[in-house]
């Protein structure tokens, strides 16, 4: 079945939980983590391969260890563990610790699969590399079991990973050679400080061995396939100049200069061959079979009035934008097509667009209409209609903290809470139709107005989880001994009844979208600001859950 390659990845389960990942297209391979005690990311095999394996940090409860870590370019503090490889088939014998909490940093998976060149998708896409820093070097471990659990090895003669600018700023996924797929990175230069202008950028390649140099870079902006899947250069920029690169960072091009910050609209993780790029106030297409860099239109609304990029999402065909118009105070909406052609205003609002995703046939929308109060909106996304105002509850508007709503098809799923705090899980046709709002239920794959979300999946919404049984306490829901199904997201249909989850407090619950095994995520507060997770897994076509760990008591 093919899927998206449009999905922002993270290593970790609770990694996404912690930074509020979610929505579309997500920000071209730009690493997401941090997080707290535990930390899941599948890795499945197309069909016909040996057994995958899944990777997470196994939470260690009392014996964490501070560490910084790389978020999207700002080294942020968490409480680490172990890195664990583990069998989903059979995680109580089929386990190893691949690196100690306390001795790495910066992990990162890697997606890969089969490029479909017109659809811009990826047949059965899994997660085949985990990479993580250690002792000053670098690490790759391929997460495809061949009879024999996976052992890391080192990645180039770099030295110098334990003190990083920022890591996994790019990738750029050769999707017909996985040892050509390159992650850049940045070190400090001569004056010891990040973010200056003697930072140096470096590359590595996942068929590095240990005694080869990493690659000299430049900053990127993106990583360029073919219509095969092939590696096949960056565009970079330098100075105020925006240049393309072989996919060794050498023979340089000028495309144009320009002034103010640069942006990378089009690109998940692993890169197309024609990508959407904003340039101060103007969006370009860049078409790499043909080397040309091709204006578009100017994000302003007359002289000097640059307009606002609110946010972004992207489906195989087209980028949707959300500008503020700092005139008249609207915000519109737009769709560009990654072929550059016949780009379009769909929709005009008079307030601030929180989020944006996709479904089958229509864009979807978070309006901000007040103090945390929302409206869920969609249009046609080829425009030419007016959009309708989706009924939350049967109201016009709710009370939510983000917007990030989950869609297959033309089904659309969400989580809220009703005015006395009860957790609420619902779903709706895109175009307002049918309905159905469960109460005392949350839909464990996505997140829309708690506090913490989860972006766990490596594929398109494949399946989704409900728990039933939610509990909403004070400042939080209890999620112990509840009832999880899962559903077909394409016809909101119930698959399986999975089974009941252990009696114990639980403060999170997430699992992620995949269809052949799930992982699912348990954490309890600490009170202080960290948590203890315990993992699971489940067939979600299936009944029953394995509990891999034991941390939760």
């Amino acid at each position: 079945m093919l899927k998206p390659v449009g999905v922002r990845l993270v290593s970790a389960l609770l990694l996404g939980l912690l930074f509020g990942c979610g929505g579309g297209g997500g920000s071209g391979g730009d690493a997401s983590g941090g997080g707290t005690s535990s930390n899941g990311a599948v890795g499945r095999p197309p069909t016909g391969s040996p057994t995958s394996t899944a990777v997470y940090l196994a939470g260690q409860a009392g014996s964490s260890v501070a560490t910084n870590v790389i978020v999207d370019g700002v080294s942020t503090s968490i409480a680490q563990s172990d890195l664990v490889v583990f069998d989903p088939q059979a995680p109580s014998v089929r386990t190893v610790v691949v690196a100690q909490k306390g001795q790495y940093s910066n992990e990162v998976s890697i997606e890969y699969g089969s490029y479909d060149a017109t659809s811009k998708i990826l047949l059965e896409p899994y997660i085949r590399h985990l990479v993580f820093a250690q002792g000053g070097h670098f690490f790759g471990v391929i997460l495809v079991n061949n009879g024999t659990m996976p052992t890391p090895v080192q990645i180039s003669n770099e030295s110098g990973a334990s003190s990083l600018c920022s890591f996994n700023q790019k990738q750029l996924v050769d999707y017909t050679n996985a040892d050509n797929t390159t992650i850049v990175y940045s070190r400090p230069g001569a004056d010891n400080v990040c973010g200056t202008s003697d930072d140096e950028w470096r590359a590595i390649r996942l068929g590095m061995g240990a005694a080869d140099a990493p690659i000299s870079a430049k900053q990127p902006l993106t990583g360029l396939i073919n219509s095969s899947g092939a590696a096949v250069g960056w565009l970079a920029i330098e100075g105020n100049a925006l240049k393309r690169y072989d996919i060794n960072f050498q023979n340089a091009t000028l495309l144009t200069t320009f002034s103010g910050s640069a942006e990378e609209l089009s690109r998940a993780i692993g890169g197309f061959e024609q990508v959407i790029v904003r340039l101060g106030a103007g969006l370009y297409q860049y078409n790499a079979n043909n080397g040309v860099l091709n204006p578009l239109f100017t994000l302003s609304f007359g002289a000097s009035n640059n307009g606002t990029l609110q946010t972004t999402t992207r489906d195989s065909q087209a980028v949707y934008l959300a500008v503020g118009n700092p005139v008249d105070g609207t915000t519109r909406l737009y769709r560009v097509p990654v072929a550059g052609n016949n780009f379009a205003e769909i929709a005009s609002e008079l307030n601030t667009v929180v989020s944006m995703e996709t479904s089958a046939n229509r864009l979807l929308y978070v309006l901000e209409v007040g103090a945390n109060l929302r409206q869920l909106k969609s249009v046609p996304k080829q425009g030419g209609a007016t959009p309708v105002t989706l009924p939350i509850l049967g109201l016009q508007t709710f009370t939510g903290l983000n917007g990030v709503v989950a869609a297959s098809g033309n089904k659309v799923y969400y989580n809220v809470k009703r005015p006395n705090d009860s957790p609420v899980a619902g779903v709706i046709d895109d175009d307002g139709a049918n309905v159905t709002d469960t109460d005392g239920a949350r839909w464990l794959s996505i997140a829309f107005s708690d506090t913490l979300h989860n972006v766990s999946s490596i594929s398109a919404l494949s399946r989704i989880i409900r728990a039933d049984g939610v509990v909403s306490v004070v400042g939080s829901l209890n999620y112990a001994a509840v009832t999880i199904s899962s559903f077909n997201p394409t016809t909101g249909a119930l698959i399986a009844n999975l089974g009941v989850m252990p009696a114990i407090s639980i403060d999170y619950l997430s699992f992620d979208k995949n269809k052949n095994f799930s992982i699912g995520q348990a954490a309890k507060s600490d009170g202080s600001g960290g948590y203890t997770a315990d993992l699971f897994v489940v067939n979600p076509d299936a009944t029953g859950i394995t509990r891999v760990t034991n941390n939760i008591f």
